[in-house]
């Protein structure tokens, strides 16, 4: 059975699909729970001015929007006591869900906060579930699809970064620029139609060359913004950085170094480390995982060996190498294992426990570095890079603040300002992409206007499904339920 498609029905605030539970009023505790000083209750649906006032007697009849009202907060059926509120009243079409909203602030603690959202059960309303806030206000059109992920990316922010970027997407950035992304892929298929249909338009077609022209122009602009998903997604989760190389190279006394707190073991016996360790370390308004993992080496230890193929899978995951190789003079390939399944691009080389080398013997140490990586064609490339070798010391702190801005400047390669946020958003843009490649095919295979607009539609049907002006029930509710109760 196919995916239903629902559309935002225009001129209205609301959708052609509606849920029964969309009429319901919802309720939820919207700060976190536990003890704390106060919690806020969240109520909307219409009639949640009648729910609160069963229990909030003391509010007027006529409730005025964005007024803060005091009093005693009852149980409507036992008339008991609860607690002294402040509630917040905001009418419809000027609250976040765009219904007749109340939020309740209420002393906090977790016995407190559920008897008062069962005394609003009791009086009509019913629990919300995960993002049901968030749905209804993109369901009356209070916010399109992407700005409502940015509600989500916002909450889960952990640096400026991040947060700077969900709030750009709260803002509307991302929504503006695909919406002047729209309005190409428009103008162009008016022309396209234009072409098919001449007489019925009161419009001049594009020649063939301009129709080409056009189209590349609106391709170069989804390629552009296809290209600020991975800055999007290091802003959101952390750049990753994977300690490697040889065991007792030092990455396990740098990555404590690094997130100043003794979470790996350190012994002077290699392969104390078997699993992978992460921590997170925060560096000119950028967050960074660092990963400590084993030791690369061919080892008959079973459990060593899980550890090490551990490694290679995160590997995969990872956005920069940092391939330590112990500073000393007895320096072998067998210092080097690993470093032929690096990539070059992405990888750095350091010379760790540099401390442990007078300053006479590094250049030794860096001839022999050099010789034993132009051993084998894989790590011929990593030779280049110690032409301003990068010596490393956990005991005295050399390289350590060059260390941290060699991070820095792997992971800030921002393109513009627009940045992607999630897997959905980039898949849907790659789909724009393709079937505006292959309109850009029949065009210069001087195929029918016909043949290439469909090409065309298919993009902006995908646009709009990328923007929640087109959707699937399944796929909207999915993304809502990522959401936590009360947002």
């Amino acid at each position: 059975m196919g995916e239903k498609i629902y559309k935002k029905n225009p001129g209205r605030t609301d959708f052609f699909y509606e849920r029964p539970q969309d009429k319901d009023v919802v309720c939820a505790l919207a700060t976190p729970p536990g003890q704390g000083a106060v919690a806020l209750v969240r109520l909307s649906g219409k009639g949640a001015f009648e729910i609160s006032r069963k229990c909030c007697p003391f509010l007027p009849a006529k409730i005025k929007s964005h007024h803060i009202y005091f009093g005693t907060f009852k149980h409507p059926e036992s008339k008991d006591m609860l607690d002294e509120v402040l509630v917040f009243c905001f009418e419809e079409g000027r609250s976040f869900t765009g219904e007749e909203s109340v939020e309740i602030s209420c002393h906090g603690g977790a016995y407190l906060s559920s008897v008062i959202l069962e005394a609003l059960v009791s009086a009509g309303a019913r629990m919300a579930e995960r993002g049901e806030f968030s749905y209804r206000s993109f369901m009356r059109g209070r916010m399109d699809l992407l700005q409502a992920e940015s509600v989500l990316e916002l909450i889960q922010s952990r640096s400026p970064k991040a947060h700077t970027q969900a709030m750009r997407g709260l803002k509307g950035v991302l929504s503006a620029e695909l919406g002047l992304l729209e309005k190409s892929l428009l103008k162009l298929l008016s022309h396209l139609e234009a072409s098919i249909d001449f007489s019925d338009q009161e419009i001049e077609p594009f020649s063939l060359e301009q129709q080409r022209g056009f189209l590349e122009e609106i391709q170069q602009r989804v390629a552009k913004i296809v290209k600020g998903f991975q800055q999007g997604r290091i802003n959101r989760e952390g750049f990753s950085v994977i300690l490697l190389g040889a065991p007792n190279a030092g990455k396990s006394s740098l990555f404590n170094y690094l997130i100043q707190e003794d979470r790996a073991i350190v012994t002077e016996h290699p392969g104390t480390t078997r699993d992978i360790l992460s921590a997170r370390l925060l560096f000119n308004q950028r967050e960074f995982c660092l990963k400590d993992t084993a030791g690369f080496r061919k080892s008959p230890d079973v459990v060593e060996q899980r550890g090490i193929e551990k490694v290679l899978e995160e590997l995969l995951h990872s956005d920069l190498c940092l391939f330590l190789v112990e500073g000393c003079l007895s320096l072998n390939e067998q210092s080097l294992f690993g470093l032929e399944k690096l990539d070059a691009d992405k990888t750095i080389v350091v010379f760790s426990k540099s401390d442990q080398l007078r300053a006479s013997e590094r250049s030794l140490f860096l001839e022999k570095f050099v010789r034993l990586c132009g051993k084998n064609e894989s790590t011929r490339s990593f030779s280049e890079k110690v032409k301003r070798p990068f010596w490393l010391s956990s005991h005295t702190g050399e390289g350590i603040e060059g260390l941290k801005k060699a991070f820095y400047k792997e992971s800030e390669k921002e393109i513009g300002e627009v940045f992607l946020s999630t897997p959905r958003q980039r898949g849907s843009l790659e789909k724009i992409g393709l079937f505006l490649d292959q309109a850009k095919v029949l065009l210069d295979q001087g195929s029918s206007p016909e043949f290439v607009a469909f090409e065309l539609q298919s993009a902006l049907s995908e646009l709009y499904g990328l923007l929640g002006k087109e959707y699937n029930k399944e796929v909207i509710e999915q993304i809502f339920k990522e959401f936590c109760i009360g947002k």
